[in-house]
């Protein structure tokens, strides 16, 4: 690590219009899960508020109001110091390309789409859901999803009306295994109290694994096992997505509805979700933040409920308590918040998490 500081430091002193910043956040708490496959169980937890990573940005003025840009992201496991994607050094994002402060920027390489951009409609460091409160499985990508081999156009970051495109390319058949190809659009509008914003996502060719991620065991033609880990092929995934947010005085309020439409080769479906949310400042340092969500699959239901009270220490230290709680309902149908672990053998499952959070 040393090594690497001292290498930005040089390159950041050997051009006065050059730059290269280390950045990164570090989340770790314990959690208590009171139904984890029948027993409640207390761990660690470790980006439950905001993913744990370090990365490498980096700028280079051509002139012209031209740039030469780079954005380097690797998520870990405090815990264990495992990388998130297992081999992948940089796969939260790995990119390069060109920006300008009037036609925008174009970037190459393995980035996320944009629905990650739902995260922030709120401020800056600040967040409505928690990792456990995302919609089932995480299947509307809101959490984040990236996509290799890949092209994005941004027109700008605002204020008012925005928009942007992106294109990967499908990788090169490995075996039986293809990764399919993906384009993403956002339209987006930002005012000082307003920002407004749609997305369509599609992708080919992808896995899912429903039992072990959302707690069903019947999903769109498949019949699967409790828990189990069984990838259910999707011929193609698309999600259309509308997000608000709206501030009045030290209330943000915010409202996002997704619809993910499924194909497999047995059958087809939508998830669809809603949430209702928003952040409440008792003070600059000090702050609620909470929501409700709703999602309907078929015959099947998840409402969840979501709240977090969020103190900063510092600009760059918080620490928090938050409580997530899902309820379930349908065929083979059991309570599983994202990244819980493991699905609860009831219709109900509850996390109460106290943890630390730093940006650096």
């Amino acid at each position: 690590m040393s090594l690497l500081i001292a290498l930005i430091g040089w390159s950041s002193s050997a051009s006065a219009q050059s730059s290269v910043t280390l950045f990164g956040v570090l989340d770790e708490g314990v959690a208590y899960t009171n139904n984890l496959k029948g027993s409640s169980v207390v761990k660690t937890a470790n980006g439950i508020r905001w993913p744990t990573y370090w990365g490498l940005r980096g700028r280079e003025d051509l002139g012209n109001g031209w740039a030469a840009i780079f954005n380097l992201q690797s998520a870990f496991n405090i815990n264990t110091g495992a990388m998130s994607t297992s081999g992948v050094l940089f796969g939260r994002v790995a990119q390069a390309g060109l920006a300008n402060r009037r036609y925008g920027q174009v970037t190459f390489g393995r980035q996320g789409d944009f629905m990650n951009d739902f995260l922030y409609l709120v401020p800056d460091r600040e967040q409505v859901l928690t990792t456990y409160s995302m919609a089932p499985g995480a299947l509307d990508r809101m959490a984040g999803g990236q996509l290799s081999n890949s092209i994005k156009y941004r027109s700008g970051a605002g204020p008012g009306l925005t928009f942007g495109a992106m294109y990967a390319f499908p990788a090169e058949k490995t075996g039986a295994a293809t990764n399919g190809s993906g384009r993403s659009f956002e339209v987006r509008y930002i005012n000082s109290v307003l920002d407004a914003i749609a997305v369509y996502t599609q992708i080919n060719a992808l896995s899912v694994t429903p039992a072990s991620s959302m707690g069903t065991t019947s999903f769109l033609g498949y019949q699967l096992g409790f828990g189990a880990t069984t990838a259910v092929p999707l011929k193609s995934l698309s999600v259309a997505a509308f997000g608000v947010s709206y501030i009045v005085g030290s209330l943000t309020a915010i409202a996002t509805y997704t619809d993910v439409h499924m194909e497999t080769t047995r059958d087809s479906g939508s998830l669809q979700t809603l949430m209702l949310g928003g952040i409440y400042h008792f003070s600059p340092a000090f702050m609620f933040e909470g929501g409700a969500l709703s999602s309907r699959l078929d015959a099947s239901r998840w409402n969840q409920l979501v709240g977090t009270f969020d103190y900063y220490l510092s600009k760059g230290t918080d620490i928090y308590f938050s409580v997530d709680l899902e309820r379930v309902s349908g065929p083979g149908q059991t309570a599983q918040l994202n990244q819980s672990g493991g699905p609860s053998t009831t219709t109900a499952q509850t996390i109460f998490q106290t943890g630390i959070k730093h940006y650096f």
